[in-house]
């Protein structure tokens, strides 16, 4: 839980698509080991992980996409949004 809020945070509150790229993939890892670990103790508690490890795949999916879009245009920080 603490990676999946870390990339939230790094995502969207700092709005950093590389700072995100690191972290979910720290967070799919740590999924992956999960899902085997859980497997080896029960079956069914590993097939219950399988969904969420899909979900943070099309996330990173996602997050590679906005990355690669960022970089399109020179890998230019997002421009801070000054509260009126």
């Amino acid at each position: 839980m603490t990676l999946n809020l870390g990339w939230t945070t790094v995502f969207f509150g700092l709005e950093s698509p590389a700072g995100g790229l690191v972290a979910i993939a720290a967070l799919v890892a740590v999924i992956v080991v999960d899902v085997r670990e859980s497997w080896r103790v029960h079956t069914v508690a590993g097939v219950l992980l399988v969904p969420y490890l899909l979900w943070c795949c099309f996330a990173a999916a996602l997050n590679i996409g906005v990355f690669a879009l960022n970089c399109a245009s020179g890998c230019e920080p997002a421009a801070r949004h000054e509260a009126l």
